[in-house]
């Protein structure tokens, strides 16, 4: 917005092609000079605002769609709301939030609204048994190099420094968050769990956020 109204400014000074050539002549630059001096100000002025006021409306035009996208995200998840309680909020600089208790774990879900971005699941719900899960065969850098496989399925598998598996019932939750919901990551360490996802489609967000809920839910039961 301010930087909007500085180009404005800008365009309005160019408009008067004297006024720098009189503010030059009145510190003491011969007229002559003055007005050649001030004609070329007044051009760089006006290209100046011109780049600036296009810039900063550009800039306006993508944080009202943003926002817009936010709050359509905040829309969505008000379903969480009527469900299970708990609260909705516009993050500003973020997305779209949810902060509340879903099967008796706290949990917190940021949805981006930028092409691209992720929809992140916190829940509070730490364990003594780390544990990382990530698509079938795309291991992220820098993993534990301690860890070893201890589950997988056809879309993910998932690793730990302790030796045991997952029960077949948080199997087959974990299998549908990662083949149906499109869950890029999922990790379990002693602040919690965190599972991430992509923003897009939109359509169908909500069904697969409420798998990426099952699958911490489930885990957070079993690998405590």
């Amino acid at each position: 917005m301010w930087l909007v109204i500085f180009s404005v400014m800008l365009l309005a000074v160019s408009v008067e092609s004297t006024l720098f050539s009189g503010l030059l002549s009145t510190v003491g630059m011969d007229d002559r000079a003055a007005r050649i001096a001030g004609s070329r100000l007044t051009v760089m002025a006006a290209l100046v605002g011109a780049g600036f006021l296009l810039i900063g409306l550009s800039s306006w035009a993508r944080n009202t769609r943003m926002h817009n996208i936010s709050r359509a995200h905040m829309n969505m998840l008000g379903h969480l709301v009527e469900e299970y309680g708990g609260v909705v909020d516009l993050l500003p600089g973020v997305g779209a939030g949810f902060s509340g208790e879903i099967g008796g774990i706290r949990v917190e879900i940021v949805i981006e609204p930028s092409r691209g971005g992720a929809a992140w699941i916190r829940g509070i719900c730490p364990t003594s048994r780390p544990l990382h899960v990530w698509p079938r065969g795309l291991a992220p850098d820098g993993q534990n190099p301690h860890a070893s496989l201890v589950a997988s399925g056809r879309s993910w598998e998932a690793w730990a420094a302790v030796a045991g598996g997952l029960p077949p019932g948080t199997e087959k939750v974990v299998e549908a968050a990662f083949e149906q919901g499109g869950v890029l990551e999922l990790i379990h360490g002693p602040t919690g769990m965190e599972l991430s996802m992509p923003n897009a489609p939109g359509e169908g967000l909500m069904a697969r956020i409420s798998l990426g809920l099952e699958a911490v839910a489930a885990l957070s039961r079993f690998n405590r």
